[in-house]
């Protein structure tokens, strides 16, 4: 390792070695050992250094007209050899700093008669790991820009090398860290190499596969990964991701889906932030996740109903629809309505709250307006508190944005507040005799 070391730092080859793989690789298969921290954070940097000196061995190979076939060959094993070396041990120190991160932050924690402990990190061996994950992350995306498919035997990049990127993308972003604002850029170049794995690699198949695995594991990556899929849509044309996603989603089994309440929770909330940033791209699919209304899973009927009324108000409240999505519009009302009298409280509440977001947004037709507030009014009397606060800030609404407010059943209203206040002087009188 250290004449390996001594090589690159003079003139940026390891290649010359015979054993230069093997030396790399007993680093990664012995990285769980006694193996000393210093010699871990030296491994990867002379990785990184021998990989710049490869994209430039790959991009002088690929623009020659008609390269030599060992050449090309020698360099194709070295650049999966690279490849295969920065990803896993670059995914490897990501994990360790990670779990030394999250011990220190346990060891921190405010008690009783003790103070709280400032670290807000784990110093890796000395080196700064912010540094060299932003650079392997670059030797990633650099690697990509070149057309590597011509390498290949047939022009098309091998699995197991597209992967290998691919996982160590997603290893970065399951660091809770990156969910946070002042990780952004390092947030959006993993997203720039995961689009480019989309767009020039076919990835997106695979990619929505992972994507909803990494929802199931890690509900801290609802938020990255719903901005992942818009850069992949807006700035890669990778349009049909979203579909696939849902339709992987879709396919869920529902009673898993009941009990397994935390991956649900970030089915739930991703779906409903990807409607917030993609509604006209979302809307296609989403029959296929209609069946989810009739599942146990309250938390996937409230998500889909709040999707149904995202959809309603950003997309289908215009003014010249034509006749299919005037009959989309009709059909998510229609599902909305029914769920006013769902089972679950928690799904109510919800529904009623959308329903008034609706009424704000005006997208309630007029003709349904009527059916609507009977139905409200029916919850007035809901045994939940929480149901019968939004009952009464719906009827608000209504009453506010409705034209037609003389309909409201007045006598009926009147009736009812007159029963109930008699019920409650009975109450009060009961209370003063004891």
């Amino acid at each position: 390792m250290k004449e390996i070391e001594f090589d690159i730092r003079n003139d940026g080859s390891c290649f010359g070695h015979k054993d230069w793989f093997d030396s790399f690789y007993s680093v990664i298969f012995r990285f769980h050992e006694e193996l000393p921290t210093n010699i871990k954070a030296t491994t990867h940097d002379c990785l990184l250094n021998a990989g710049d000196q490869l994209l430039q061995r790959v991009d002088s190979i690929l623009n020659e007209q008609d390269p030599d076939p060992e050449a090309k060959l020698e360099c194709l094993n070295d650049m999966k050899m690279i490849v295969y070396l920065i990803t896993q041990l670059t995914e490897l120190i990501e994990r360790e700093t990670v779990e030394k991160s999250s011990q220190i932050s346990a060891a921190s924690l405010p008690g009783k008669g003790r103070k709280k402990n400032s670290t807000s990190g784990y110093d890796w061996a000395g080196m700064n790991w912010e540094s060299s994950r932003m650079s392997a992350i670059n030797f990633m995306y650099k690697i990509l820009q070149l057309n590597v498919n011509r390498l290949f035997t047939p022009p098309v990049a091998e699995e197991d090398f597209i992967n290998c990127i691919a996982n160590a993308g997603f290893r970065i972003l399951e660091n809770p860290v990156m969910a946070h604002q002042r990780n952004r850029s390092v947030r959006m170049s993993v997203i720039q190499v995961l689009s480019s794995l989309n767009s020039r690699f076919d990835y997106s198949l695979s990619c929505s596969f992972k994507l909803v695995q990494e929802l199931k594991l890690f509900e801290h990556m609802v938020s990255p990964l719903a901005e992942a899929v818009e850069v992949f849509v807006k700035e890669f044309n990778c349009k049909s991701i979203v579909m696939e996603i849902i339709q992987e989603i879709s396919r869920l089994d529902m009673k898993e889906l009941n009990r397994d309440t935390s991956a649900t929770r970030s089915y739930s909330l991703f779906l409903f932030e990807l409607t917030e940033k993609l509604p006209e791209y979302v809307r296609p699919s989403l029959s296929l996740l209609i069946v989810h209304l009739d599942g146990d899973s309250y938390m996937m009927r409230k998500s889909i109903l709040g999707i149904l009324g995202d959809i309603v108000i950003k997309v289908l409240s215009k003014e010249d629809l034509d006749e299919k999505s005037k009959d989309n519009c009709n059909q998510f009302l229609e599902y909305l309505e029914d769920h006013i009298h769902d089972i679950n409280a928690h799904v109510r509440s919800s529904v009623l709250s959308i329903w008034c977001k609706l009424c704000v947004a005006k997208s309630i037709p007029l003709g349904r307006q009527y059916s609507v507030l009977k139905l409200t009014m029916g919850r007035l009397l809901d045994k939940s508190s929480n149901v019968r606060k939004q009952a009464v800030q719906l009827l608000t609404s209504l009453l506010q944005c409705n034209p037609y407010t003389f309909s409201l059943p007045i006598e009926e209203l009147e009736s009812q507040l007159n029963a109930e206040s008699k019920k409650l002087q009975d109450l009060e009188g009961l209370i003063d005799k004891y």
